[in-house]
């Protein structure tokens, strides 16, 4: 009897203690099934979405010119410096013009001789063409005369000549700026001569004195392939950036569209005027240009909300911490937003990250709204380092 009574006790445990683990494999599995995905997410807005194209160019001059003197000369003096702001008539640099001035004083005094000669020729004819008609004259005189008053005046047309060529010298001796610029380039020094006719054509040696930049607006060509130079027009906006002004948009527009690709690169060269007040844009600087292609609004979410399944593309939003698949239709993307066309609303909290494995009804966690406000702690102050 002992014995049996036991058996029924050993038997009862056995029973108890298999009943216990069935019950924490039961709760267990329960706590497993209930295991949430942690995601981020962000809310569905109305907005618009830009498709823009983005390419890269060097920022030039609008206008730039080599001043140079149109007679060969030593300078005398250059009153400007790299960097300097002029405006169109302001003195840059003049020549030693001390023997074109000798130059002129002598055709001064050969015009006045030449112009005493003139008149006293132009008399003789007329005296010796009045004694013709009255016959006391003979046509072998009024010849001598008249060829000799034509002489007279073939030389004082030669000294008056001399004498505009002196003074066209002195004046072009003075170099002027042509346009309101920015002198972006010094290549002589007072004393060196300087000769017009045998300046170096090469980019590598720049001829000239200085050189002045016209930079109240700039230029930036660009170089895009046919498929992009079908739809960009003259008058298109265009978007600038350059890394010195970071944060700061120049606003310019597209003037120029080349007719031909260019046969190397098979590429089209594009050029866009950007207004540059300020002179905040110098040539050589490297720039972003932004021309838009399209622009779509409706409902907007982060590209990175879109995950595609069998050729079609889903977004899933949260509600009461639960995942809910959408098929949706997609409009107009870049690379940071799309556009949904249909499938979900305004307002309602999409997933961002962590979405790749979602499936319907899956329970999420969210670790971070993309696009809210952040809280801040305030501080306390109790006269000690926390």
């Amino acid at each position: 009897m002992k014995l049996g009574r036991n058996l029924i006790l050993i038997v009862a445990v056995m029973a108890i203690a298999g009943c216990g683990k069935k019950g924490m494999r039961k709760k267990a599995g329960l706590k497993l099934g209930k295991m949430s995905v942690p995601v981020t997410t962000a809310t569905a807005k109305m907005g618009s979405v830009r498709q823009v194209l983005e390419v890269g160019g060097a920022v030039k001059a609008f206008k730039e010119l080599n001043i140079v003197p149109d007679i060969p000369g030593r300078i005398k003096q250059i009153m400007v410096r790299e960097g300097d702001l002029v405006k169109k008539g302001d003195v840059l640099a003049v020549l030693d013009t001390k023997q074109v001035r000798i130059q002129l004083r002598q055709a001064v005094s050969a015009v006045s001789a030449a112009k005493a000669q003139f008149d006293n020729a132009k008399k003789q004819l007329a005296r010796t063409k009045q004694l013709y008609r009255r016959g006391a004259s003979t046509k072998q005189q009024l010849d001598s005369i008249t060829a000799g008053f034509r002489a007279a005046k073939a030389n004082l047309s030669r000294a008056m000549a001399a004498k505009a060529l002196a003074m066209h010298s002195i004046d072009v001796s003075t170099m002027k700026a042509p346009f309101d610029g920015m002198i972006t380039g010094k290549f002589k020094d007072p004393g060196d001569m300087i000769n017009p006719l045998s300046l170096s054509v090469s980019p590598l040696v720049p001829g000239g004195v200085v050189r002045v930049a016209q930079l109240d607006r700039v230029l930036v060509d660009v170089f895009v392939s046919d498929r992009d130079w079908a739809w960009i027009k003259k008058g298109m906006p265009a978007y600038i950036r350059v890394d010195t002004w970071k944060g700061h948009v120049f606003v310019g527009k597209v003037t120029k569209t080349a007719p031909a690709a260019n046969a190397m690169s098979r590429t089209f060269k594009i050029e866009v005027t950007v207004p540059n007040p300020g002179v905040k844009l110098r040539p050589g600087m490297y720039a972003r240009i932004n021309i838009v292609h399209k622009v779509q609004k409706g409902v907007v979410v982060p590209l990175d909300a879109l995950v595609k399944r069998a050729g079609r593309f889903i977004v899933f939003t949260i509600k009461d911490n639960i995942a809910h698949l959408h098929e949706v239709t997609v409009g107009l993307r870049n690379d940071k937003k799309a556009i949904i066309m249909k499938g979900i609303n305004a307002g309602d909290t999409v997933v961002v990250q962590g979405n790749i494995a979602l499936r319907e009804g899956t329970p999420i966690r969210i670790m971070e709204r993309l696009g809210a406000p952040t809280k801040t702690r305030k501080a306390t102050s109790t006269g000690q380092d926390q």
